[in-house]
């Protein structure tokens, strides 16, 4: 229990020069993890080469990076601005993730509307997304405190 209260807990400073580098590993790690739940996914899940989100990795480089970063970046911002950035971070990665999701949900409701979509592929995405947020927040909260 006090490992957590640490972790995300009152008067946790960050050392700004670490953001970059922990950014970096973060978006790295992420990347490849979502790459391993995509060659995993399609192999369990019957994934429609049709379906776009899956049909290569390059989407699922290209969106992990970009998300992952924009997450740093709004990291950075509350580290610099926030009394209790980790605890901040972690309530406004979460509300991030939860909307990140609503597509997805909207996906599955109409799946006619996107080619390929089926419950299964729309599942891998969503476990990516999941992947995607533990990393990130995992990361920036055990990579970036000041000594």
């Amino acid at each position: 229990m006090a490992s957590n209260a640490n972790r995300f807990g009152q008067g946790e400073h960050v050392a700004l020069s670490r953001i970059l580098p922990a950014g970096v590993l973060a978006i790295v790690l992420a990347v490849v993890a979502n790459l391993i739940v995509q060659f995993i996914g399609v192999r369990v899940v019957d994934v429609s080469p049709q379906f776009p989100a899956l049909a290569s990795p390059v989407p699922i480089i290209l969106f992990t990076a970009i998300g992952v970063a924009l997450a740093v970046v709004v990291f950075a911002v509350i580290a610099r601005r926030s009394a209790r950035p980790y605890a901040l971070f972690q309530r406004v990665a979460l509300v991030c993730l939860v909307l990140s999701l609503v597509p997805n949900v909207l996906i599955l409701v109409n799946q006619g509307s996107t080619p390929g979509a089926s419950t299964g592929a729309i599942v891998i995405l969503m476990i990516m997304h999941v992947v995607a947020y533990l990393i990130v927040v995992g990361v920036l909260a055990t990579r970036t405190r000041a000594s």
